[in-house]
């Protein structure tokens, strides 16, 4: 345990040292933030609702996904891709740690430092700019908490899992390209899914990708009944022990395929 608090502790003092990377991811998540803002303001103009969700909601929706985005700093598909190709992976194996922990404290001391980083001065930031954005009541922030940190978990089990790949195929930039487009494209990240057509906002119900955004989102502003956050909070429970059984297996297979070349 002391191992992961001091990495928690080196990364948080990591991502604190690169000071024009910073400046452009504020900068990248401003746009983000103020373009996503601007943009439902001008779709609800002369609309009361839409789905139940009020402009007020909508706008807070938008700028809590952008603030959730910025704190979630995942990066274990491509550390381990150039791990994997640059044959660094042997090094790690023989490391007396548990490499799947490892690599977890890694992201989670990256994004912890990212709520200082980027999310708090976004938010200050949006203050001049939009409404403060408020959860639906005490219980609904009480309860986006572990739903939010639930979310983390599932993106960073599909985020790792994605990784893995790289054990088997050559070219992990396709791989990589399909995951991200599946989470911007079916998460809730930029357009909630009852925005989609029935069909498609049904068959996301069954899929993990609206469990990384929209469920938490949708408690935050209060869209969701207490009997549907519970249910909520289960499907998220379920998928994250879903995918960390899927990692153990995969990563149990992969290691059986290290082999390094170079000198």
């Amino acid at each position: 345990m002391r191992l992961y608090t001091y990495l928690l502790k080196l990364q948080l003092l990591n991502a604190l040292a690169y000071r024009f990377e910073y400046l452009s991811s504020i900068g990248r998540n401003l746009f983000f933030l103020l373009g996503s803002v601007f943009l439902w303001r001008t779709a609800y103009r002369g609309i009361d609702q839409v789905a139940g969700v009020t402009e007020a909601q909508m706008v807070t929706y938008a700028v809590v996904a952008v603030l959730m985005n910025a704190c979630f700093t995942i990066s274990i598909d491509n550390v381990l891709f150039s791990k994997i190709r640059a044959g660094e992976i042997a090094l790690d194996l023989i490391r007396p740690v548990n490499l799947v922990w490892y690599w977890m404290t890694e992201d989670v001391g990256r994004s912890l430092a990212a709520v200082t980083q980027f999310a708090l001065p976004l938010l200050a930031i949006s203050l001049l700019f939009v409404a403060p954005p408020l959860p639906a009541g005490i219980g609904a922030w009480l309860l986006f908490l572990p739903s939010c940190a639930l979310s983390f978990l599932l993106l960073w089990l599909l985020s790792i899992l994605v990784g893995m790949t790289a054990f088997w195929v050559t070219d992990f930039g396709d791989v990589s390209s399909v995951k991200t487009s599946l989470v911007f494209a079916l998460s809730g990240r930029l357009v909630p899914m009852w925005l989609f057509p029935d069909l498609i906002a049904d068959a996301s119900r069954w899929l993990p990708f609206q469990y990384m955004f929209q469920a938490p989102l949708e408690i935050y502003i209060g869209r969701v009944s207490a009997t549907e956050v519970v249910h909520i909070l289960s499907v998220q429970a379920i998928w994250v022990a879903v995918f960390a059984l899927l990692v153990g297996f995969v990563w149990t297979r992969a290691q059986r395929r290290v082999f390094v070349q170079g000198g």
